[in-house]
């Protein structure tokens, strides 16, 4: 486990290996490589083009050596891990609004999911930073994160108590195919690969399931957590089906996704954060976990089904 100077936001794993990077309370940005004993490396070593003192809210790993970065006024950067420079730069002027995610449409677009809606970036053949298209719906609002669905070209935003499915199939256009309200505030949004159901949660600790074609909701919602659940993930472990939820009761949960109807298996609960769990990020390749909490506490476990093998120390 790492111990930060401040309560953790966010948290993000480069695929294949034991680098990570991560967001404390107050914006700061931080590399380390567990794999390695050295300290946490800050971003900030190097300054920013420009808005330097904005805090950061998102981070997205392109692929190990590159590193997305997006602040609360919604500029966005681009860092060579390797040279430690920032190798290029999108000045908003807050046009794009506080950044929150980062979803990959290829090697080099993404979503940038701010507080406006969705961006189109692309920063094709390491040429400046581009926003190609833009998706502010007049009765969207302030985005809080989004998913994409490897299986519909759908990506699916939440705002508020409402989910929205989001047509990606004719980029650079978007579309909105449908909403859905809840009746809670959404928080996280899970998708299963090659069902045809997703999860929400909510800042009240339920699950609920809804159908991925038309949003309805489907049975009666769960109770997971005593609170906000603020991610949910599908993981694969040894051709075992799980879901992944983390929730501000500083728990982490895992169950079986049991076949046929949407149902979850009794979980295996993980309770050694002793604040929220903000984030979590998993490496498939490596069958690691990460966990972030404002108890300033970065832990990354090695799983198999349904079991904690042992923390990586």
């Amino acid at each position: 486990s790492i111990e930060a100077d401040n309560p953790l936001e966010r948290v993000q794993r480069a695929p294949g290996n034991l680098r990570l990077a991560y967001i404390s309370i107050g914006g700061f940005g931080y590399i380390h490589n567990i794999a390695k004993d050295e300290e946490p490396q800050p971003l900030n070593t190097t300054p920013r083009p420009f808005n330097e003192e904005a805090p950061l809210t998102a981070l997205y790993f392109q692929d190990a050596e590159n590193l997305w970065v997006g602040d609360s006024l919604g500029n966005l950067h681009l860092m060579n891990l390797s040279t430690k420079e920032w190798e290029s730069s999108y000045d908003s002027t807050d046009s794009l609004g506080k950044v929150r995610a980062f979803i990959p449409l290829g090697k080099d677009t993404l979503i940038a999911v701010t507080a406006h809606g969705l961006a189109i970036i692309s920063n094709k053949e390491n040429s400046k930073i581009k926003v190609i298209e833009c998706l502010w719906p007049d009765d969207m609002l302030p985005v809080n994160g989004a998913v994409l669905s490897e299986d519909s070209n759908t990506m699916y935003a939440f705002a508020g108590t409402v989910v929205y499915a989001v047509d990606m199939g004719n980029i650079p256009s978007l579309k909105v195919k449908y909403t859905n309200e809840f009746d809670a505030i959404i928080t996280s949004v899970g998708l299963l690969k090659g069902r045809d159901y997703g999860l929400a949660g909510d800042k009240d600790g339920y699950l609920h399931f809804f159908d991925l074609t038309n949003g309805r909701t489907l049975g009666n919602k769960t109770n997971r957590h005593e609170s906000h659940i603020s991610t949910i993930q599908f993981m694969e472990i040894n051709n075992q089906e799980m879901i992944l939820t983390t929730g501000y009761d500083h728990v982490f949960k895992l169950s079986n996704l049991k076949p046929g109807r949407p149902s979850l298996s009794s979980p295996l609960i993980i309770a050694e954060h002793t604040g929220w769990i903000t984030d979590a990020a998993w490496d498939k390749e490596s069958k690691t976990l990460t966990t972030a909490s404002n108890d300033r506490r970065i832990k990354t476990w090695l799983l198999s089904p349904l079991k904690i093998i042992k923390k990586i120390q």
